[in-house]
């Protein structure tokens, strides 16, 4: 299979994700973990270090694509990223462990962390591990992966030597990502294209048609005439006169107002004349215009039908202002922030959020707070390294726990109090349900910020 061409389902088989992890192993062993980052929806970056060189993996976990690659290097957008996995940054990777007839395997780090890399088609995932047990997630949509247990995977570190293969991996990452997203962004422009086509096409012929009608109907300008040739006639009394219509030979039945003079009957066509000129020269000034536009959506159509290169489609995209709705990464907050006496307090939204803030967000050494026997927000202190808690912090961060809990009208109530890193969760649990290894109480007041 080293000299099979890659196709995506030979890129993502049992046995070529095995040849990867050997591959991985080779280039990560004894470097540290100084990088790790989302910038996209679905994209999670790697960079390793040392003093040999960097490593780089970059993970495309779209609904349609779960590749890899492993560019020589990597520019950090400056804005709009967002730091994952704080847990393991600075920490020197130690082994790299396959998994027995399973698409995955784990990067073992110091201080007994696991990065587990879960390789399933569109399940794909990154879960991270302390000691085999679960602390975060990188996406959390998946809710099948909290309750995975990496210790029933079983190690199996058969060996693999392909020279070329990271490199032609990520030459078939590049050249099937840029195909992918090529053909999904041709396609959404070249629909957005034909709407307005339709739309411009629709508007002309709406346009024409009444342009015809109202060039085609007696105007107002010989109506108007034609009640000043009979001005000798009487002041009407009736909403309608038949006269003759010496443009067309013919009788014409011409509305009026009551009760005023034929001439000021005249007037008032020589007005709607008028008008009726300025419509009609403004509906032929626009029916030129769209036409106009419509040859130009046309041509854009035809250049992008013609594209075969996602960067040259996404400057006519842009060139010609077509709106393609971004995929941006989405940073939803699981908490509510803020500050006391300098120290950042951090209150969960709800149980799913409080889940998310406490094993995605949360450090270790973070301080953890939550009512003791009843519902309640997830609390955590924002460690400040090398300071101990002010007595004071803790006091209000405990009294607001006990606000944003199901005891909040009480007069007293119990706070658990923490690390962070004595907090786990146990598979099957509620969402917001952990169980809490050690802990201290506090007795407070319930008290918001």
């Amino acid at each position: 299979m080293e000299n099979q061409e890659l196709d995506y389902q030979i890129a993502t088989s049992l046995e070529y994700i095995q040849k990867l992890g050997t591959a991985i192993r080779q280039k990560l062993v004894g470097k540290l973990l100084i990088s790790c980052f989302s910038q996209n929806k679905d994209e999670l970056i790697l960079g390793f270090g040392d003093k040999d060189g960097d490593f780089w993996i970059k993970a495309n976990f779209d609904s349609d694509i779960a590749l890899m690659c492993f560019p020589n290097n990597f520019i950090r957008a400056k804005k709009n990223t967002i730091e994952l996995f704080r847990e393991i940054k600075n920490t020197k990777v130690v082994s790299l462990d396959q998994h027995q007839n399973e698409r995955s395997f784990h990067l073992s780090f110091e201080n007994n962390f696991q990065l587990f890399f879960k390789l399933h088609g569109k399940n794909s995932n990154f879960i991270l591990f302390d000691n085999f047990k679960l602390v975060d997630v990188f996406r959390n949509n998946l809710q099948r992966d909290f309750n995975i247990d990496i210790i029933s995977y079983i190690i199996d570190n058969e060996k693999f030597i392909v020279p070329t293969l990271l490199e032609n991996y990520t030459n078939f990452y590049n050249n099937y990502v840029s195909n992918y997203y090529l053909n999904k962004e041709k396609k959404q422009a070249l629909t957005m294209l034909s709407n307005k086509i339709n739309a411009t096409q629709k508007y002309i012929q709406t346009a024409s048609e009444k342009l015809l009608t109202l060039e085609t109907t007696t105007n107002y300008q010989q109506i108007a005439d034609i009640l000043m040739a009979n001005l000798h006639l009487d002041t009407p009394t009736k909403e309608s006169i038949e006269l003759y219509n010496f443009y067309t030979d013919s009788q014409i039945c011409i509305k009026l107002k009551s009760n005023i003079s034929i001439s000021k009957n005249a007037e008032n066509y020589y007005r709607k004349s008028k008008n009726q000129k300025i419509e009609l020269l403004k509906i032929a000034e626009t029916i030129e215009k769209k036409k106009i536009e419509l040859q130009k959506l046309q041509s854009q159509k035809i250049e992008i039908e013609q594209t075969n290169d996602v960067k040259i489609n996404r400057k006519l995209i842009e060139t010609n202002k077509i709106l393609i709705p971004k995929q941006k990464l989405q940073i939803t907050l699981p908490y509510t922030e803020v500050e006391f006496e300098n120290y950042k307090i951090w209150i969960g939204k709800n149980a799913q959020q409080n889940d998310i803030l406490t094993l995605k967000f949360a450090h270790k050494d973070d301080l953890w707070l939550h009512a003791k026997d009843c519902p309640g927000s997830h609390v955590v202190v924002k460690n400040q390294s090398g300071k101990n808690y002010p007595k004071s912090v803790l006091d209000k961060a405990a009294e607001i726990a006990a606000w944003y809990s199901k005891k909040r009208n009480e007069g007293l109530v119990s706070v658990i109090v923490t690390p962070k890193k004595f907090v786990r969760k146990i598979k099957g649990a509620a969402p917001g349900s952990v169980v809490v290894e050690q802990e201290k109480i506090l007795l407070v007041k319930p008290q918001n910020y």
